[in-house]
């Protein structure tokens, strides 16, 4: 439990010290290398036309890396990281529902999407749903932050349906500046854990 403990701080941390580096980090630069353009010599020290790219944070887990824990942790961390400018969007360890504010499921959305005859009672409009939300998002200048390990497991599938769902999502977020977030734990810690849920150990 100390080890879970930490794993979430030391999250919540490195989201913390991200936002305090971007807020300072242009003052640090040199006027004349601060854009693209003064390493041309053209518009030295102008960065009024450089607009921040917002982050989308993306933990995909894999299973049994206290996935449960750090969302739990996040959910209850989401008024102070919306303090920084955070939108956590979910997994929600409270409700039936997959994400905060009706956002459609990262993973099934794009995977159903070319097979709307599988998707199991998602909304065939939930694709669309999520350009515009994401397009919302995206211009009201705050970064988005989803946990949730079913995305890696159904993006990391070796066929060709999840391999276009990989496809339709990145163009959804090409715009963003997506940093993809992964949990370790040792093998035989894993499959220790892994075996216990399975055969409901206790």
């Amino acid at each position: 439990l100390t080890l879970i403990a930490t794993i979430s701080y030391v999250i919540l941390s490195l989201f913390k010290l991200e936002s305090n580096v971007r807020n300072h980090s242009v003052q640090n630069i040199p006027r004349e290398f601060d854009s693209p353009a003064g390493w041309q010599g053209q518009g030295k020290g102008d960065t009024t036309n450089i607009p921040k790219k917002p982050i989308f944070y993306l933990h995909v887990g894999p299973p049994k890396t206290a996935t449960t824990t750090i969302q739990a942790k996040l959910f209850e961390s989401k008024d102070l990281l919306s303090k920084d400018e955070i939108v956590f969007l979910g997994r929600s360890p409270r409700y039936k529902s997959w994400y905060l504010n009706n956002f459609p499921h990262v993973a099934h959305c794009p995977m159903y999407r070319r097979y709307a005859e599988k998707a199991g009672g998602i909304s065939p409009d939930c694709f669309s749903k999520m350009n515009e939300t994401l397009q919302s998002y995206y211009h009201s200048g705050n970064d988005l932050l989803i946990s949730d390990e079913v995305v890696g497991i159904m993006f990391s599938e070796n066929s060709e349906r999840s391999q276009q769902a990989l496809a339709d999502f990145k163009d959804l977020v090409r715009d963003w500046d997506v940093r993809i977030l992964l949990g370790y734990r040792p093998y035989f810690d894993f499959v220790t854990s892994q075996f216990n849920e399975q055969w409901e150990v206790k």
